[in-house]
């Protein structure tokens, strides 16, 4: 489901069934509560997975492919990146970044490194390629300057769909949030409290 269905479907459930109801949110107040809550989930969901299995896996759902990104050069700093076409979801070890590398098919990916390993890097054979992340742009170590594009495996920081495991959740804490906002108890959940 996109991020505006969502939203509206909340929207909906919050206004009590008519979204046309006069009250000081407006579609984009849940667009907006929706995808935060989506970064919350994906968040919450690496830290509990990581800390369980000591594995970094990330939800594919919010995984996102981009082709054909230009390779810059920067004279100045005499070093080539490439400007990421989204924001980045802030994760631990930059693991939001999760797939830079040159080939399509996703399978050999550049080699992931800090600012302080770098010069291992550049001691490396000329088709070892590295990437570190800075301020909002990757740069590649040791790249060949024959490459020009190259593919990108982001995580953006606002996702475009919302994964179906995550829909129900997701939507009760929008859900949650304005109707504390409202001073309204939510009645969906409660409806038995009397009998």
């Amino acid at each position: 489901m996109n991020i505006k269905d969502a939203a509206l479907q909340v929207m909906r459930i919050v206004n009590g069934g008519d979204v046309s109801t006069e009250n000081s949110y407006v579609l984009v107040d849940f667009e907006d509560a929706v995808k935060q809550a989506a970064s919350f989930i994906v968040k919450r969901d690496f830290w509990g997975d990581s800390n369980k299995t000591g594995e970094t896996e990330i939800n594919y759902t919010y995984l996102e492919i981009f082709e054909d990104v230009p390779v810059l050069y920067n004279e100045k700093r005499d070093c080539y990146y490439c400007e990421p076409p989204v924001d980045v979801i802030n994760m631990p070890q930059d693991y939001g970044y999760y797939y830079v590398g040159q080939n399509q098919n996703l399978t050999d990916p550049f080699s992931r490194t800090q600012l302080g390993t770098i010069g291992f890097y550049t001691n490396l054979p000329d088709d070892v390629s590295s990437f570190l992340v800075t301020n909002k742009t990757i740069q590649f170590v040791n790249i060949d300057s024959a490459i020009k594009t190259v593919v990108l495996g982001l995580i953006p920081s606002v996702p475009s769909v919302i994964g179906d495991d995550d829909l129900v959740e997701i939507i009760q804490l929008v859900k949650e949030r304005f109707l504390k906002g409202k001073g309204v108890q939510d009645k969906t959940t409660n409806q038995n409290a009397s009998e």
